[in-house]
């Protein structure tokens, strides 16, 4: 696993998903955000829109993430007000 040799890592932040490179970035204190976070910043950037952060969420959930239906709903209205 990369982070382990990696001591020396400068990082602000760390794109994790899996739960057992996120629990050693934790216990190194890399704040680490995961694909929602990255599409719910890109949205806000005017790279994406809501409804682009919604369906890729939605697509995610149907291939097996376990994302609930209200918390992508929540982003997308949070989203949509901003």
């Amino acid at each position: 696993m990369a982070l382990m040799g990696r001591a020396n890592l400068r990082v602000m932040e760390l794109l994790l998903d899996e739960l057992a490179a996120r629990e050693i970035a934790e216990q190194r204190g890399i704040p680490i955000v995961g694909f929602a976070r990255i599409l719910f910043r890109a949205c806000q950037q005017g790279l994406i829109g809501p409804g682009e952060v919604r369906d890729a969420l939605l697509v995610c959930r149907r291939q097996g993430t376990r994302y609930a239906l209200v918390f992508i709903e929540q982003i997308y209205n949070r989203l949509r007000r901003s």
